[in-house]
C-alpha cells in the first residue's frame, strides 16, 4: 500500500444503526472521489448483502473495534465515522502531513445544525487538563499511532483517547475544511450527555495527571 493509503472505518452494534443508516453511509462512501483504499466495519453480528469492497470483522467491543481495524487494514491512515454519518465526495482528498492525526470539521445536520470544528491546537495540547472534550468534528488517524495508543473501553472513549494522546505528545494537524456530515438525532448513542461518561473521563484525566496511566497499556 502507498504512503497515504486510507481505510474508512465504522463500528456497528445492536439492531438500530445499520438497518436505519447503513445504506446511506455506504452510498456516500462509494461515491467518494478519490475513493478510500479499503472499507471496514467492526460489528457484533454479521451484516448481510455488503458489496465485496467492504470487509467486516467480528467485534463486540463497540469503539474498541477501531483498534482491531487499525491492526488489520494495512493502510497508513484510518478515517472513522459513525454509521449515521455521510461522507462528502472529497472526504479522502488532500491527505498530507507527518502528524499522528488530521483533525477537520463536520457539517452537523438533523436535530442540531451547525459546523462542528475541533477547538484547535492550543486546546488540544491541554485537553488532559480540561473538564470537557474540545475535539469536536472529525479526524483521520495514523494506524500505527492508534496501535501505540489505542482507544480504551470508556463511555466517552474519544475524550479519554484525546487526553492520553495529548498528554503523551501525539501531534495533530488541524484543517479548515469539512469532510463529512455528522447527523445528530435523539436516538444516537452519544445523545444526550451522559453523566456517568463525564465522571469516567474526569477520573481518567486525574489519574493521567497523577502519572497512574501507562501509555497505551490496558488498565
Amino acid at each position: 500500500m502507498g504512503l497515504n493509503t486510507v481505510t474508512l472505518a465504522a463500528v456497528n452494534w445492536g439492531d438500530v444503526y445499520w438497518p436505519r443508516f447503513g445504506q446511506r453511509w455506504l452510498a456516500s462512501a462509494l461515491r467518494c472521489d478519490p475513493a478510500p483504499d479499503r472499507i471496514y466495519i467492526a460489528t457484533d453480528k454479521p451484516i448481510e448483502g455488503l458489496p465485496e469492497q467492504v470487509t467486516q470483522i467480528s467485534s463486540d467491543g463497540r469503539f474498541l473495534g477501531i483498534n482491531e481495524i487499525a491492526r488489520e487494514c494495512g493502510t497508513t491512515w484510518l478515517l472513522f465515522t459513525g454509521l449515521d454519518d455521510e461522507l462528502l465526495p472529497d472526504a479522502f482528498a488532500d491527505i498530507e502531513g507527518d502528524e499522528d492525526a488530521i483533525a477537520f470539521g463536520c457539517q452537523q445536520a438533523g436535530e442540531s445544525t451547525a459546523l462542528a470544528f475541533p477547538a484547535g491546537q492550543d486546546a488540544y495540547q491541554i485537553c488532559w487538563q480540561l473538564g470537557y472534550n474540545p475535539m469536536n468534528g472529525g479526524a483521520m488517524y495514523r494506524c500505527s499511532s492508534i496501535m501505540e495508543i489505542p482507544f480504551r473501553d470508556y463511555i466517552y472513549t474519544d475524550e479519554v483517547f484525546y487526553a492520553e494522546w495529548a498528554y503523551f505528545g501525539k501531534r495533530i494537524k488541524f484543517e479548515n475544511r469539512v469532510r463529512f456530515i455528522w447527523h445528530r438525532w435523539s436516538g444516537a448513542n452519544s445523545w444526550p450527555a451522559n453523566q456517568a461518561g463525564e465522571a469516567q473521563a474526569k477520573e481518567f484525566k486525574r489519574r493521567l495527571r497523577d502519572g497512574l496511566i501507562q501509555k497505551g497499556v490496558p488498565e
